[in-house]
């Protein structure tokens, strides 16, 4: 699993990865946990969508988990290492340019066009819509996949 980050400097990280690891989700916490140790120190430089946020939030508002919010906000808003990124028009144009050559929901499109815009050379997910999509500029890792080659 190592070796995926090997001469990674820059990543986008979609949604699921924050809530696997917060949640310490059994099947994804060691291999996130070295990430975000990787990301804590600085040898990797972390982008999301501020969309993450929103996304992360909603189940813990409607369970009026406060603990959770707050350590959601916490890791999200506190590590020098991982920027969460507004949603520029640079972005904008990209997400939409995405939607129209594979389908991806918005959601999906500007996480993906904030990696790229970001110029991060890997991109870790586990939405499946991401499944058959190939980039010249940044590599696609869905973790399942990640997880079933390493198992």
């Amino acid at each position: 699993m190592e070796n995926v980050f090997e001469k990674v400097t820059r990543i986008g990280i979609d949604t699921s990865p924050f809530i696997y690891f917060i949640e310490e989700n059994e099947k994804y916490l060691e291999f996130l946990t070295s990430l975000f140790k990787k990301i804590d120190i600085g040898s990797i430089k972390a982008f999301s969508s501020v969309l993450t946020l929103a996304e992360v939030l909603v189940r813990p508002f409607v369970k009026g988990e406060q603990y959770l919010i707050n350590e959601y906000i916490s890791i999200l808003t506190g590590c020098e290492n991982l920027s969460l990124i507004p949603v520029e028009k640079e972005i904008a144009v990209l997400a939409a340019k995405i939607r129209a050559k594979n389908g991806l929901k918005l959601p999906d499109a500007l996480h993906f066009a904030t990696a790229k815009v970001y110029k991060c050379e890997l991109f870790i997910t586990n939405d499946k819509h991401f499944n058959g999509i190939s980039d010249s500029e940044i590599q696609i890792v869905l973790l399942d996949d990640l997880l079933d080659k390493n198992a």
